[in-house]
Order: structure tokens, then C-alpha cells, then sequence
């Protein structure tokens, strides 16, 4: 919603639309926001392992941990948590931090690379691509820092997804430049061999911002950027794709039975199993027999099967 409302503002400031449009817009995209306000105030969370106390004087207290929980929620956009968990629990935390760092500075790229190559003229998706994903960094700072002091709990997995639209926005943004350099070259090239001829009573063209080359130092920032976030994700995707074996066989082997006899089960037991440290787990387990749902049912069972813990 908040991109949305960035990207009318930002056409009506552009004089692309009239204030009568952009009110109307604008009040179409916040309704959603107000009702889901509206519903959320009305809702009752439990947190596990939260601390008390407010933002502000978590951040009074404690701002470094603000700013390590936002890099390295960057860094997972280069390599998943549990791929570091598993092979590279030795690294210390600083370095996440500088490859945080390396993220953050892929986005004040693109976005400069937005505005100095004029891609903003002919499409505002990149602009949004990168104030989504970067707004998702911080939605689940805002969200999440009371699981203080845990300052790599924003680079869970769960959250990837959010955080990898503004990836894309990044390497749209790299690919709209170097296609257009690349028309930029055509297009001189045909002049120079004289198939495009200068209008009459004209000089030599202004070079505008769509015309603008490719400073080697953006080439090679951008190549890097891309080589970076190209190899980790494999890297990350290859650990997933071969650990999924193993989550298979331990909600088969490990998962499943304690679930199967849950009626029976200490608390311990169905918390260690589910990994869930909480009250109503036999209340929701009860509602999946009754129904025959998930484990309880053919189809539970060949979901619960596939390796995903429900």
C-alpha cells in the first residue's frame, strides 16, 4: 500500500495527474490499510520470548542491535540463514553485517541508476520493485526487533520472499540500463555510417540522460552486484535442495507418530516434535482429527509426507 501510494504521488509531483485523480487513487489504496488496522486492533497475539517495553526505548537502550538486525536481514538476500547455520555458524557476525552492507549499497545503486539514466521517464515498476523490497526490510524490523536480542531474526527464511522483490527491482533496473546502452550504441553506430542523417538546422544533439554512457565503475558494480546475489541464491538453493531429504525423513520418522498419538502425548513431547512452545496445540490437533484434516486424512498425511511441519 505505502508503494502504491509513493508511485501516485510521485506522478501527481510529475504533473501526470490531476489532485482530483490522485485523491481518489490514493483513498483507494489507504481503505484496505484502515480496515486492516481496523481488524488488527481487535486482535489478541501471544509471542514467545518477546521482551516488554517499547521501541523507542529498545532503541534508547540498545541502538546497535537496530542496525545489525537490518543488515543482516539485507545479508540473507545473499545467503539464507539456515545455509549459514548449517556450514558457516563460524563466521562472525560482522561479516553479515558487511554483506548487508553490500545489499544496501545494490539499492541506493539501482536507485540512483533510476533518476541518472532517466529509466523513472518510461517506467516507475523498478522504483517500486526497490521501495517494496526495502520497505518489507524494515516492516519486519519494525515487527520483529522484540525478539531482541536475536539480530538475525530477520534473516529467516520466512521472510525471503517479502524481501526479494526488491532484488528484482534491482536487476530489472540493471537490465532496462544495459539494454538501453546498448540501443544508445546502435542507434550512434547507424548514425555515423550515415543511415540516420542530422535534421536539417541542427547541431549537434544534446546528450540528455537516456543518452548518458555507462561510467566502467557502474558496469562493474552492477556485474558484481548481480554475480553476488546470482551465487549465493544458488548456493543457498543447493543446501535447500539437499537437505529436503532430511526434513522428509524427520517429519516421517520423528514428527508424524508423536502427532498420530497426540491424545497420549506429554506436552513436552508435542512441543519438541512440532517445535511449537505455546498453549493449543492438542485444541488445534483435536480440530485436524475431527476433521480428518492434514496427518489425520489421506491427503494430510501425503502433505505431511512432502516435508512440510504443519
Amino acid at each position: 500500500i505505502m508503494t502504491l501510494v509513493l508511485a501516485y504521488l510521485f506522478v501527481f509531483v510529475r504533473r501526470q495527474t490531476g489532485w482530483k485523480r490522485t485523491a481518489l487513487l490514493l483513498a483507494a489504496a489507504v481503505l484496505p490499510l484502515v480496515l486492516y488496522l481496523w481488524s488488527n486492533s481487535m486482535a489478541v497475539y501471544e509471542y514467545s520470548g518477546a521482551v516488554e517495553g517499547s521501541m523507542v526505548e529498545a532503541l534508547r537502550e540498545a541502538p546497535v542491535f537496530f542496525l545489525k538486525f537490518l543488515l543482516k536481514s539485507f545479508a540473507s538476500m545473499i545467503f539464507g540463514v539456515e545455509l549459514i547455520n548449517r556450514h558457516m555458524a563460524e563466521v562472525p557476525g560482522i561479516v553479515w553485517c558487511l554483506a548487508g552492507a553490500l545489499v544496501a549499497a545494490a539499492y541506493f545503486l539501482a536507485l540512483w541508476m533510476n533518476f541518472y539514466y532517466g529509466i523513472e521517464k518510461k517506467t516507475l515498476f523498478p522504483l517500486m520493485l526497490l521501495a517494496g523490497g526495502g520497505m518489507n526490510h524494515l516492516m519486519v524490523l519494525v515487527s520483529r526487533w522484540i525478539f531482541m536480542p536475536r539480530d538475525a531474526y530477520g534473516m529467516s527464511s520466512r521472510y525471503a520472499l517479502q524481501y526479494q522483490i526488491g532484488i528484482l527491482g534491482i536487476f530489472l533496473t540493471f537490465a532496462l540500463v544495459f539494454q538501453q546502452q546498448r540501443a544508445g550504441r546502435t542507434s550512434g553506430d547507424r548514425e555515423e555510417d550515415g543511415q540516420t542523417p542530422p535534421e536539417q538546422g541542427k547541431g549537434p544533439r544534446t546528450r540528455n540522460r537516456a543518452e548518458r554512457p555507462m561510467a566502467p565503475w557502474v558496469r562493474a558494480a552492477a556485474l558484481m552486484a548481480g554475480a553476488l546475489f546470482l551465487g549465493g541464491n544458488l548456493m543457498t538453493t543447493a543446501e535447500e535442495l539437499s537437505f529436503a531429504k532430511h526434513r522428509k525423513q524427520h517429519n516421517i520418522n520423528d514428527v508424524k507418530p508423536v502427532v498420530l498419538n497426540f491424545e497420549n502425548e506429554t506436552d513436552e513431547a508435542l512441543e519438541t516434535a512440532l517445535e511449537y512452545h505455546k498453549p493449543g496445540i492438542r485444541e488445534a490437533l483435536s480440530i485436524l482429527k475431527e476433521n480428518g484434516w492434514n496427518v489425520f486424512g489421506e491427503a494430510g498425511g501425503n502433505t505431511m509426507e512432502s516435508g512440510g511441519k504443519k
